[in-house]
C-alpha cells in the first residue's frame, strides 16, 4: 500500500494537504505535531470512492481538535 508523509509547519498548509489527500483516495493514518511542524501521513484507501467534501470537512476537524488536546494533555502533563 503506498505512504505518503507531508511536513509543514503552517495550518493553512496542512488543512490544504489534508483535503488534496483525503479527495484523491488516500486516508490519514497519523497526524503529529512535534514542536512547530505538523507531520501527517496518508495511506492509499482501499475504499471505491474518495470522502465527500462534508466527511472530508468533519474528518479534517476532527483531527485537528484531537492533536490540539494531544498537544493540552501532554504541556499540562510537564508542569
Amino acid at each position: 500500500m503506498q505512504t505518503i508523509t507531508i511536513e509543514t509547519n503552517d495550518l493553512f498548509d496542512l488543512t490544504k494537504e489534508l483535503r488534496s489527500f483525503l479527495s484523491k483516495g488516500f486516508y490519514i493514518e497519523g497526524l503529529k505535531l512535534i514542536g512547530k511542524t505538523y507531520k501527517v501521513t496518508f495511506k492509499k484507501s482501499q475504499l471505491e470512492e474518495p470522502l465527500s467534501n462534508e466527511e472530508q470537512q468533519q474528518l479534517i476537524e476532527q483531527k485537528l481538535l484531537n492533536l490540539k488536546l494531544n498537544k493540552a494533555g501532554s504541556d499540562l502533563n510537564k508542569r
